[in-house]
């Protein structure tokens, strides 16, 4: 049978910190494996492999430094602030998706834009955020070929690995431990909310960060309230 581990959205004492809405991703008990369920992800899937084949430590981040992924997000907000510079806007970008799998040109995609900013516009981008989507809205963008859907375990942790190294870049776990799928306005104010009670007057802009093909479907009020830089991407950048 397959065993699950306990997940949430990053708290030390594994009970999330999720508020209304938050769920649990399974549980299993680390006096009956041996295992910390904060250090380890989870067993079971649809790839036929044995539980041993797939355990994986996580990347020496939120957990090993021991921080929520939220305080880790904050903190290197926090860096990044003290070096902004007089008369820039600081702003941070969230990129929201199903990462199934994270692969470079996510990653690019935030440092073209960081680019841009800084050197076209009067925004200076003090932090990143990738957020991966719940698993419901993964099954359902490939009901066609469902094999093909990653567990939110195993996504997460590839996106925790690709911005271990990075002083700007993190990964939010909110979106993923709700119990519906969250759509991205949703996100963006999260985060907002999230800056205003860390920083107060000094909190950093939150902007949509996506490609071509997801700017199609981006409203007008969240362009409005938050802003929008989009990445070009061949075969959907004619349609806009």
């Amino acid at each position: 049978s397959r065993s699950r581990v306990k997940w949430t959205d990053g708290s030390p004492d594994g009970s999330g910190g999720a508020g209304e809405g938050g769920s649990e991703l399974g549980s299993v008990s680390s006096a009956r494996t041996g295992v910390d369920p904060t250090w380890y992800y989870g067993e079971g899937t649809s790839l036929g492999l044995r539980s041993s084949q797939l355990l994986a430590r996580r990347p020496d981040t939120a957990e090993a430094s021991k921080l929520t992924a939220d305080e880790l997000f904050l903190r290197k907000v926090a860096n990044n602030l003290e070096h902004l510079v007089a008369g820039r806007k600081p702003v941070v970008l969230v990129s929201t998706g199903a990462f199934n799998p994270i692969h470079l040109q996510h990653v690019r995609m935030f440092y073209l834009a960081r680019n841009y900013l800084g050197e076209r516009t009067e925004y200076q981008v003090v932090g990143g955020l990738l957020s991966p989507s719940h698993d419901k809205y993964v099954r359902q963008k490939l009901r066609r070929f469902p094999c093909q859907a990653i567990p939110i375990l195993q996504r997460v942790a590839m996106c925790e690995l690709a911005v271990a190294g990075s002083s700007w870049l993190a990964v939010g776990r909110w979106e993923a431990t709700r119990r519906n799928i969250m759509d991205y306005p949703s996100v963006l104010r999260n985060v907002q909310q999230r800056l205003v009670t860390a920083f107060g007057a000094r909190a950093p802009h939150v902007m949509l960060l996506c490609g071509a093909d997801y700017l199609v479907t981006v409203g007008p009020n969240t362009i409005k309230n938050f802003g929008c830089i989009c990445c070009a991407r061949p075969g959907y950048t004619e349609q806009l």
